[in-house]
């Protein structure tokens, strides 16, 4: 631990007033507190030496904000760590500053006066129909209504030709896949591309979790459920398996009774065709029949017959629908963890490729200057396990968002600890110094980034991961993160 410094933390050289954001007025160039820095070195010593823990690794940088490569502490600094969902600090903070804080998506509703069809042409927005999918079918139906379409000769047809065929990111594990957190990837989202699968669970232990409904059920999809009632306590362990595209799910694992739940989500299996399935009940419904039957371009040239139209067949937009500005979209991706969104941003930023999204951003990062040595990314939300990083990179990175023209934007992306609905509702402190960060959580990996302000004081970056841990999280990490945040916000 080049808690080198461990013993005698090094106090950083007097701050320099950053020009972007401008230091506040009342923000003091003073070191940190000796006490809270000694309380910092001691949790991630103990944390490190805990039995479940030593036979992983915890890595840890912390500097100030306006002086991000000059550490305060540092353990494993340099070496390379499983990401977690903090990669999407790196995902979200490209996003930012390359399509800007005021970038919409955008879907379009389009007539084909040739075949008849009309079209719904997604460009990669992940909160199409989220939440209010019925005012936006009000909204194209009338559409529709405006345009003197009364009825529609040809079919809802999903379009979803804005991106590669590749709708799941290849570093996903086959058991996350058809589990609501890991969808199938399409420029026509809807519905968070998630549903609900509804349990009884009446019985004992060990008795079938009775499986008997799903809201909404898409179209054709079979579902076999051998999932059985968990002991009390051990929660949701229900599992949803199945591929993109597929016509089959099957649920295994428990779902105990005192979890507090009756209902678990999975993922849509093709959430373009799930749209244009939907819509077309909805017009059927409303008096505006169609007479064909819903499919997406994939599905049509999967099967060797591509949609009868192209870049010069006559279109006419009906409709556009556009997302909130990507400020506010950013608030919910990092508070709540969203691996959907992190996704279409990834594939936003490689006009349609995941690969050149991937591209896109270490081009970004290398432009910062930063140092990119152990630094491999596989996706865009940190659900592959492939996903590589040092914590210096991590914390650095932190730094350059948070000190840019779009950090305001940034920070307010980040949940503050304890914040009510994020993944940081379980922290909490009673030190005066407010803390933003994001958390990251898969099997055996834990980590946070962040920043933390004290109430007069320079600011400070920060980022610990731990890998490969032995045992309990809840048993041996939870309680020395809890102290490591309460020493932060002595800083």
């Amino acid at each position: 631990m080049v808690l080198a410094a461990a013993a005698q933390p090094v106090a950083p050289a007097p701050a320099t007033p950053s020009p972007t954001p401008p230091t506040p007025p009342a923000e003091k160039a003073t070191a940190p507190d000796p006490a809270a820095l000694e309380a910092v070195v001691s949790t991630i010593k103990t944390l490190s030496e805990d039995p479940i823990v030593r036979t992983g690794m915890v890595g840890f940088y912390l500097a100030p904000l306006d002086r991000p490569a000059e550490p305060i502490l540092k353990q494993n600094a340099g070496k390379s760590f499983i990401t977690a969902s903090t990669m999407k600090t790196l995902t979200t903070g490209a996003a930012l500053e390359i399509l800007g804080p005021d970038y919409q998506f955008e879907t379009r509703l389009l007539f084909v006066p040739s075949t008849g069809d009309v079209v719904i042409q997604g460009s990669g927005d992940p909160s199409l129909g989220r939440p209010d999918w019925t005012g936006l079918f009000d909204t194209w139906t009338q559409s529709l209504t405006t345009a003197g379409i009364t009825e529609i000769r040809g079919r809802i047809l999903a379009d979803e030709s804005a991106w590669e065929d590749s709708p799941t990111p290849g570093g996903w594990s086959w058991t996350d896949i058809g589990n609501y957190y890991a969808p199938p990837l399409t420029p026509l989202c809807f519905r968070d591309n998630a549903f609900r699968l509804y349990f009884k669970t009446e019985g004992k232990p060990g008795a079938p979790a009775g499986f008997y409904d799903a809201d909404p059920w898409p179209q054709s999809l079979e579902i076999q459920d051998r999932s059985r009632i968990g002991r009390p306590g051990t929660g949701d362990n229900v599992n949803v398996s199945g591929s993109a595209g597929t016509k089959r799910y099957i649920l295994r694992g428990t779902l105990a009774a005192d979890s507090g739940k009756d209902y678990i989500r999975g993922a849509l299996p093709d959430p373009a065709l799930f749209c244009a399935q939907e819509f077309t009940d909805w017009l059927n419904a409303r008096q505006v029949p169609v007479h064909g039957t819903a499919t997406t371009t994939r599905r049509l040239e999967a099967a060797g017959s591509p949609p009868a139209f192209s870049a010069k067949t006559k279109k006419i937009t009906l409709s556009t629908h556009r997302s909130r500005p990507l400020r506010e979209m950013l608030i919910s991706i990092n508070h709540r963890s969203l691996n959907l969104d992190c996704e279409c941003l990834l594939r936003t930023l490689g006009k349609g490729s995941a690969t050149a999204g991937l591209n896109a951003i270490r081009t970004h990062l290398s432009g910062k200057k930063l140092p990119l040595d152990g630094f491999d990314q596989a996706d865009g939300s940190g659900l592959a396990r492939s996903n590589m990083i040092t914590p210096e990179l991590m914390a650095r990175n932190m730094a350059s968002v948070i000190s840019g023209p779009n950090g305001d934007d940034f920070l307010n992306s980040l949940p503050e600890i304890g914040a009510p609905g994020s993944t940081l509702r379980k922290i909490d402190s009673t030190g005066p110094a407010l803390i933003h960060a994001k958390s990251g959580t898969i099997e055996r990996v834990k980590g946070y980034t962040g920043i933390i302000a004290p109430e007069n004081g320079p600011r400070f970056c920060f980022a610990i991961l731990i890998n490969n841990y032995d045992g309990s999280y809840d048993e041996a990490i939870s309680p020395r993160l809890d102290e490591l945040f309460e020493a932060f916000s002595n800083l």
